[in-house]
This record gives structure tokens, sequence and C-alpha cells, in this order.
């Protein structure tokens, strides 16, 4: 006679093997916050998180280069508002130079200002720099502001010439009241020059805050379907770990009682 003890009890140690497994995934998912693990745990969605992840990476250089243009939009600005408060001296040493009352020490005096203060204009406009390029010598420079290849990812910035040559202060001078009359009109449009540098500069920086604002909400979409996609439901895994250790130690002690019986009835049968 043949008797089988070994049916019952094989069929409950397979569920626990993958109880084992299950939880042991779990475990992992817990511990990483990935939903996937491995490939194998889900090969599209793992393609697609990836290149969500590629995309993400992408978006914060954008962010990176849009604060550059700012911080060179800002430099800018604050030398051609240096400039635009030079200038505004200039005109009032011109004006007072205008006066036929005037002493030559006092004309003197005025012009020795005067020359200091244009050389000072020449002086920012020749040294203003942003990571070693030239801000206020003409020119310009597009900025990355976009994730392709094409125009529309590019934003241009253009630098404007604001040394004394091009403000038309480069012949200008307070040395009789002749000459200080006239130097009112060419300060006048030197000013005027400044202040449509400066009005341009303006608005390009408000564009790249624009631009700043909406590649954040790229960002944090990308982030956010990435996050939907990969990362693991915490409060779900706790649960079903909890329901998998449950179950596990209810086949581990059914398994240890057939076996118990199993035992008890082969004993019986020899006696």
């Amino acid at each position: 006679m043949t008797i089988s003890i070994g049916g019952v009890s094989s069929s409950y140690s397979r569920s626990i093997a993958t109880n084992r497994k299950q939880q042991a995934q779990q475990l992992g998912r817990i511990g990483s916050g990935k939903r996937i693990q491995r490939a194998a745990d889900d090969a599209a969605g793992l393609a697609i998180a990836k290149q969500l992840q590629a995309e993400l990476g992408s978006a914060q250089s954008v962010s990176r280069n849009i604060d550059y243009g700012v911080s060179q939009s800002d430099i800018a600005d604050g030398a051609l508002d240096q400039q635009h408060q030079l200038v505004s001296r200039m005109r009032e040493l011109a004006v007072q130079s205008s006066n036929d009352t005037l002493s030559s020490a006092n004309r003197s005096a005025i012009q020795a200002e005067y020359s200091q203060l244009q050389q000072e204009v020449g002086r920012i406009a020749e040294t203003t720099e942003f990571n070693g390029a030239a801000l206020l010598k003409g020119g310009g420079v597009e900025l990355q502001v976009g994730t392709g290849g094409g125009a529309e990812d590019r934003i241009a910035i253009e630098s404007p010439d604001s040394g004394i040559a091009s403000l038309g202060l480069d012949t200008v001078d307070l040395t009789s009241a002749a000459n200080s009359r006239a130097a009112l009109d060419a300060l006048d449009a030197a000013t005027e020059s400044l202040s449509q540098s400066r009005a341009s500069i303006g608005a390009t920086r408000n564009r790249l805050e624009g631009a700043l604002e909406s590649n954040a909400v790229t960002m944090e979409n990308i982030a956010a379907a990435a996050s939907r996609i990969a990362d693991a439901d915490i409060a779900r895994e706790s649960s079903d770990l909890a329901l998998s250790r449950t179950r596990g130690e209810i086949a581990n002690r059914v398994s240890k009682h057939e076996a118990g019986l199993s035992a008890g009835m082969l004993v019986d049968l020899i006696a």
C-alpha cells in the first residue's frame, strides 16, 4: 500500500513561495519609492518614464540658460543706468557752462569734471561683460530657451553700443559757452539713445521671465507625468504588504498543521 502525505503540503509550499516573492517586490517598491524596479515590471512604462526623465533634464538646462540671459540683461541694464546718471550730470554741467558770466577758471573746473565723467561713460561701455562677453559694444547672443533645435527655441538678445563715439559725445567739450550750448543737443541725443537701449533690454528681460515661467510649468507637468508612471503608491504598497504577510502567516500555519496531521496519521497506520 502507498500513502501520500505531500500533495496538500506541496500546494501550500508553492503558495508560501509566491507570497514571499510578492513581499520582496513590495518591500523593494516601498524602499525605493519606485513602482518599476526593472524592465520586466513594466517595459512600456519604463521606456516612457526614461523618456520623460530625459525631457525633464533638458528642461532644467533650459531654465539655467534663461537664468543666464536674465543675469546678462540685469548687468547690462545696471551699467546703462550708471551711464544714464553720468550723462545727466554732464548735461547739468553743460547748462552751467553755457552761462557767459563764468570766468576761465570756472569753465576749466567744469570742463575737468566733464572730461572725467566722459571717460567714465566710455570705460563702463568698454568693461561691462558677462562671462567674458562684452555687453555694451554692440552685437548680441542667442539664448537656447527650448529643448529643440528650431528657431522658435531661441531668443536673440541684442547688445547696445553705448561707447562715447556711439553716443555722439566723443568730440563734445565745454571749453566755451558756445560749445556748451551745442553740447546740450548731443547730450539729449545720448540720453535718448541710452533710454531706448534700456527699454529694449527691459522688454527682452520680460520676455525671458515669461519663457522661464512657461518652462517651469513644463517641468512641473513632466515631473508629474513621470511620477505617475514610475513612482510607487506607498500607501497601497504598504497595505498590500500587510495583506501578503497575513496570508503568508496563515499559509505557514496551515502547512504546519497539515504536516502534523499527516505525520500523526502515518504513525497510527504503522502502529
